[in-house]
């Protein structure tokens, strides 16, 4: 049930900036988000790590 939730949330928020003529800024927001994602990620690992006692 969350899931149709998300899912309608993003196509909402995607259909919202185009009919607003914002679709360069959602590209540079999604490419900004996805960088922060995967640094925050590559920065937990090493913590996960740790407590799961693999290192």
């Amino acid at each position: 049930m969350i899931n149709y939730l998300w899912e309608c949330m993003i196509i909402i928020g995607i259909v919202y900036g185009l009919a607003m003529n914002r679709a360069e800024e959602m590209g540079t927001g999604v490419i900004d988000s996805s960088t922060e994602a995967v640094e925050l990620v590559i920065g937990m690992m090493g913590i996960v790590a740790l407590w799961c006692g693999l290192t």
